[in-house]
This record gives structure tokens, sequence and C-alpha cells, in this order.
């Protein structure tokens, strides 16, 4: 019985470490799935077509954090700001090509939800103020991305 349990956990050990090893450091199973896995992973990497340049995708999320910062503060404070600010962020960026519209708009809901977390439901007295100053940034961040997108810049 002792000779069983021995075995069992044994081959129990050598299943868990299996799993939980990354694959990569499996040195003992061989390196022919490595060199497939390799071969696989690079095809699809140039298979891939390319999302967008560091500048748009920095502009982007520039913007959705605009948006995303006055929808929340005019829905703690009960002022009312364009509840479209986002869309309009993509009907900017619509003649953009490969770009990934889904991603856009998931990146807008995103950085909505990161401002509801941390801004929290409060209405503090200089929200006013902020907000002010947030659709100032926004409408002028909106129409250099514009001008930016008619000139060409993220193609």
């Amino acid at each position: 019985m002792k000779e069983f349990n021995r075995l069992a956990r044994r081959r129990l050990k050598r299943d868990l470490d299996r799993k939980t090893v990354p694959f990569c450091a499996l040195l003992r199973n061989g390196t022919h799935r490595m060199k497939s896995l390799y071969s696989i992973v690079f095809s699809l990497c140039l298979a891939t077509p390319a999302i967008a340049n560091d500048q748009l995708n920095s502009d982007v999320k520039r913007m959705a954090g605009f948006a995303g910062d006055l929808r929340v503060l005019s829905e703690n404070c009960g002022v009312f700001v364009d509840p479209l600010n986002g869309v309009h962020i993509a009907e900017a960026l619509i003649s953009v090509p490969n770009i990934d519209m889904e991603a856009v708009l998931a990146l807008i809901d995103d950085e909505y939800e990161k401002s509801a977390h941390y801004t929290g439901s409060v209405c503090y007295p200089e929200d006013g103020e902020r907000i002010e100053q947030l659709k100032r940034l926004y409408s002028s961040e909106l129409n250099a991305l514009k001008q930016s997108v008619a000139r060409g810049d993220y193609e």
C-alpha cells in the first residue's frame, strides 16, 4: 500500500508539474513542439494587419479619458453634457483605414468605467469648473483629431 501511494504521489506530482510549469520550460518534452509553435506564432503575427500607429492609440486613449471623465462628472453633478461624446470620437476616426471600431468603442466604455470607479458618485464644489475645463479640452482635442484624420496623419 505504501508503494502504491508513493507511486501515485509521484505520478500526480509529475502531472501537476507538466500542467503548472509554462510550456516553454518543459525541455524534456523535446523542442519539436516549440519549433512548430514558433512557426505558427510567427505566421499569425505576419497575417494580422496593423491596427494603427502609436500616436493614434495615445490620441484615442486621451480622448476616451476626457469623454469618460465628462460623462461621470455630468452624471454626478446633474449637469447636462452631450451624451454622445464617445460617438463623436468614433465618427472622427471613421475614415482611418484598418481601425477596429469595436476596440475604440470598448476603450471608451473602459475609460468611463475607470473614471466612475475612481471618481465615485459625489459631486464636489470644484467639479463645475472641472466640467467646463474638460469640455474645452475635449472640443479642442476633437477638432485636432478631426484635422489629423483629414490630413491623413494616421494612415
